[in-house]
């Protein structure tokens, strides 16, 4: 299962930005599949009523098994600053968060697609499909999936204890919004503050993990190192 770090998926996001004429059509759907974990048709079904930029959470809704189901999810600082931007330029007849050129969903997979292999320089290392696998492997990587990684991402509860917490969770009425922040979000801030607090535009910086042996796992963090590309140190 091929997929990005969150560190590589903030470098392409980066990257969109700088050099993409299209970025802002390319950007709030990498974001959303690669920071939020949203199937591809759940991003392009996003519009703009659909976003509470003051809460930072988005609402989904869409058919799942015949069934109509609607979910609403706390999302990362980072995308709450995309969706903004996005939410600023979007016209007054198109209030789709992703704009995609074309008839449907392939002309936008088609410019992701041709965007990984710019950012890759030349050999793309995943396919547009694979964004969505990002936060599901952080998470087994770092320590922190499991009942609220789940949640986060769509899936019914797993093991009977996820099914009995399910149904306490509903019962106390708990806010589960919070519950997601709290025990998910929070560790894909976590990560994407780290690549930013390092990220320097200036100096062609491209981010790699450590190994194993040396990830924070105690904290539920995966340690980062970061390398200057052109220098062969590591910082």
């Amino acid at each position: 299962m091929g997929h990005l770090s969150i560190a590589e998926v903030c470098d392409f996001l980066d990257w969109l930005e700088a050099n993409h004429a299209y970025a802002e059509v390319i950007r709030p759907g990498v974001a959303l599949r690669g920071l939020c974990g949203l199937q591809l048709q759940e991003a392009l079904r996003l519009q703009v009523q659909h976003v509470d930029l003051a809460a930072g959470t988005i609402t989904i809704e869409g058919e799942v098994k015949n069934r109509w189901r609607v979910r609403r999810l706390p999302v990362p600082q980072r995308v709450v600053e995309i969706l903004r931007e996005s939410i600023a330029g979007a016209p007054r007849k198109d209030t789709r968060i992703v704009r995609y050129v074309g008839v449907d969903w392939k002309a936008y997979s088609s410019l992701v697609e041709g965007s990984l292999d710019k950012w890759a320089g030349g050999k793309r290392p995943i396919a547009p499909k694979d964004l969505r696998n990002t936060l599901p492997t952080e998470a087994t990587n770092g320590g922190w999936d499991g009942y609220f990684a789940n949640r986060y991402l769509g899936h019914s509860p797993q093991t009977m204890a996820e099914r009995h917490y399910h149904g306490e969770v509903s019962r106390k009425g708990a806010n589960l919004i919070e519950l997601l922040r709290e025990h998910f979000v929070k560790w894909v801030d976590l990560l994407v503050l780290d690549c930013t607090e390092f990220h320097d535009r200036r100096k062609v910086v491209r981010l790699r993990r450590a190994n194993n042996a040396n990830s924070r796992k105690g904290r539920g963090l995966i340690e980062y190192k970061y390398y200057q590309v052109g220098r062969g140190d590591w910082i």
